[in-house]
Formats: structure tokens, C-alpha cells, sequence
């Protein structure tokens, strides 16, 4: 039987299961390009675990190949379940070489501070609300805005620009009085509350956070107008 066992058995022949596992570590060559392109990140924040914006900043920053790329393909959603968001991708936006200089020297701890001093400031900004108007009638069809100067400011925008836009949508004479808007038409309260938010919607709200806090500048072309967002810096056409 000894003699028997030495010959069956055949150390070569024994199997065995290796699990080998991967780990990829980034060297210092690599830890800027990381570091790069997670300067820009845009916060949307669940409701259900405001701290769930940590865990994918770890998540993100330990991507080896963090490429614009990869982020733009990420699903994006506003209060969605955890289990459904992607909290952060970064703007596409050219850098100077102070800028990625400046990213490289960023630890950290001090990508973290501007996320959530970005999330502060959009939550700040989108609780901006909009001043009621204070339409009064002066006769059939003449109508005035008293206060159209606050609801200008309210939205961060002059009463030449807004203004402007009444008379277009109205299709009718307007004429600026002081911090009055008065109105060469017949309308009513509900009338002006869907054009302060129609102007809202195209000419004020940061289509990526929500943000009130943007203002309208001329585009790189010198021709065209844009959007941009003081918060989160993304920038969007506007229609003439």
C-alpha cells in the first residue's frame, strides 16, 4: 500500500486556485491629472444622505485614469435614491497653466473644503425667491408694475433687460417709470407671474444646479450671449 501511494500520488498533478487580485496604485507622475480633473466637479446632493458626497468623491478620486470622458458618461440626477446618483463630473473647461499648477498643489483635504463650499453656495443661491408683482390698473388697457425694479434685482438682472423682454413677449409698448414698468396693454396678476417665470426659466436659472445666482455675458465669438452660473461656472447659450 506504501508503495501504491507513492506512485498515485504526483505532487504536479495537485490543483490549485490562485486568486490573484489587481490593485493599482497611482504614482505621483499620475496623482495631478486625478487631481486635474477633479478640480471642476459639479455637487447635486440626495436628500436621503447629504454625506454620500464623500464616498463618491473617494470613489472618484481613486480612478487611476480619471478622464473628462469618463465622467461625461455618468448619469446625472437631482435628489435621486444613493443607490441611483452620480454625484460629481467635472465641467469641460480649457485651464491656464497657473490654474493646473494650482491643481497640482490642491491636497486632498482642500479639494474637499471647495466641494462643499460649492455645495453651500448653490444651496444658498437656489433660495432665492423671486418678489411678487404689484401690478395696479390706471385704465383699460394701461397697467403698471410698482415695484418692477425689486423683481428685477431679485432675479439679478437690470429693468432694461427685463423690460425689454415684457414688451417683446406682450407685443406691446412698455415704458419705464422710475422703479415702475408700465404696461400699454391689457394683462392681468397671472399673466405677469408666467412671464417673470418664463423670463426665469431662459434668462436666469442655471440649467446644471438650479442656481438664480447667474448673470449674461457676451460668448467667446463676441457675437453671441451666454449664461453663466456663478456657482457651479458651467455656461450655457442663450436664444436671441
Amino acid at each position: 500500500d506504501e508503495e501504491r501511494w507513492k506512485i498515485d500520488f504526483d505532487p504536479k498533478k495537485t490543483k490549485k486556485v490562485i486568486v490573484k487580485k489587481t490593485v493599482k496604485k497611482v504614482n505621483d507622475e499620475e496623482r495631478w491629472k486625478i487631481e486635474d480633473v477633479s478640480e471642476n466637479l459639479k455637487v447635486y446632493i440626495p436628500k436621503e444622505d447629504p454625506n454620500a458626497i464623500l464616498q463618491s468623491f473617494q470613489i472618484t478620486f481613486s480612478k487611476q485614469h480619471a478622464t473628462q470622458n469618463e465622467f461625461a458618461n455618468l448619469k446625472k440626477f437631482k435628489n435621486a435614491p444613493l443607490d441611483q446618483v452620480a454625484l460629481l463630473w467635472p465641467q469641460v473647461e480649457q485651464k491656464s497653466d497657473k490654474q493646473q499648477q494650482l491643481s497640482k498643489d490642491l491636497s486632498y483635504d482642500d479639494m474637499l473644503m471647495k466641494i462643499f463650499g460649492l455645495m453651500t453656495c448653490t444651496m444658498d443661491s437656489s433660495n432665492i425667491k423671486t418678489v411678487e408683482p404689484d401690478l395696479k390698473r390706471l385704465a383699460p388697457t394701461k397697467f403698471t408694475i410698482l415695484n418692477f425694479e425689486k423683481i428685477a434685482q431679485s432675479l439679478h438682472r437690470s429693468v432694461q433687460q427685463l423690460s425689454e423682454f415684457f414688451g417683446h413677449e406682450l407685443k406691446c409698448d412698455v415704458a419705464l417709470n422710475e422703479s415702475a414698468l408700465l404696461i400699454k396693454a391689457k394683462v392681468n396678476n397671472q399673466q405677469i407671474k408666467e412671464l417673470i417665470n418664463k423670463y426665469k426659466q431662459q434668462f436666469v436659472i442655471c440649467n446644471s444646479c438650479g442656481s438664480l445666482n447667474t448673470a449674461i455675458a457676451k460668448a467667446e465669438n463676441g457675437k453671441d450671449w451666454q449664461l453663466v452660473c456663478e456657482g457651479c461656472k458651467s455656461h450655457r447659450h442663450l436664444k436671441k
